[in-house]
């Protein structure tokens, strides 16, 4: 099949398995959910790199995990490691504009934003920069995708390139929007290395006690979270504060969804 395009830049959709995962899956897809970042980098090299997490288990990371690599003609060098560090550097909100027939919850949902990758056997530390900060597509579950920048090192030699950020894994419980807090604060630039460091502990407890006690958490956040909030810069004050009060919300309603 041949069909007329137009551009420089170009995605291939390339996805290897022995079998559908989706046959271990339940209809809304509650059971599991991932994230997928394709990437193209100007040295010619083409790389894809899945996470799949395993929601019921705290979204334990699952086998297959990792990142599989083609590099450029004519030897088209194939290489593959599951040794792979993410690191999540900022998220963000769905305004709720695009929604799914079946979403996990009507609750706020938060996305991982900017990333981070590091793949030692590769020689690999890339960042991104998205080009859209909500790309929702009308899929029946919760569904981003959407393009990122990339600079870094590859096979430790400097690289830019461009790529796919693949998201289906919200943050809805009280744990899962914690974790979204301390990782946003941890990265949050203009903070006091004191301030930072207590604010990203704070969060970290609440994260643990929605795990366990959902009123003990709720009770935690407005107790030593709320009060940190008020001497914070203005810029990273609205940041975190948004993240504050859906948390606070989601405790309160001690919901528990799947």
């Amino acid at each position: 099949m041949k069909e007329e395009v137009e551009g420089e830049v170009g995605w291939i959709d390339r996805q290897w398995a022995v079998e559908d995962f989706t046959r271990h899956q339940d209809w809304k897809s509650a059971r599991y959910r991932n994230e997928w970042r394709v990437m193209q980098f100007g040295n010619g090299w083409d790389l894809s790199v899945f996470h799949q997490y395993l929601r019921p288990k705290r979204n334990a990371v699952v086998p297959w995990t990792g990142l599989s690599a083609q590099g450029p003609g004519p030897a088209f060098e194939l290489r593959a490691t599951p040794h792979v560090d993410l690191e999540l550097l900022e998220f963000i909100k769905s305004p709720g504009i695009v929604r799914g027939r079946q979403l996990l919850t009507d609750g706020p949902r938060y996305f991982p934003y900017r990333y981070r990758l590091r793949a030692p056997e590769l020689g690999m530390d890339v960042w991104s920069e998205p080009w859209v900060d909500a790309p929702a597509h009308q899929l029946p579950i919760e569904y981003w995708t959407g393009p990122v920048s990339l600079t870094g090192t590859l096979f430790d030699a400097p690289v830019t390139g461009f790529g796919f950020d693949e998201r289906s894994l919200p943050r809805i419980h009280g744990h899962e929007i914690a974790e979204a807090l301390r990782l946003t604060v941890e990265h949050t630039d203009g903070l006091a290395p004191e301030t930072k460091a207590l604010l990203a502990y704070r969060a970290w407890e609440v994260e643990s006690l929605a795990l366990r006690d959902t009123a003990a958490a709720h009770a935690h956040v407005t107790a030593h979270v709320q009060p940190l909030l008020a001497d914070l810069p203005e810029a990273a004050r609205n940041r975190v504060t948004a993240i504050v009060r859906d948390l606070v919300g989601v405790l309160a309603s001690r919901r528990r969804l799947p």
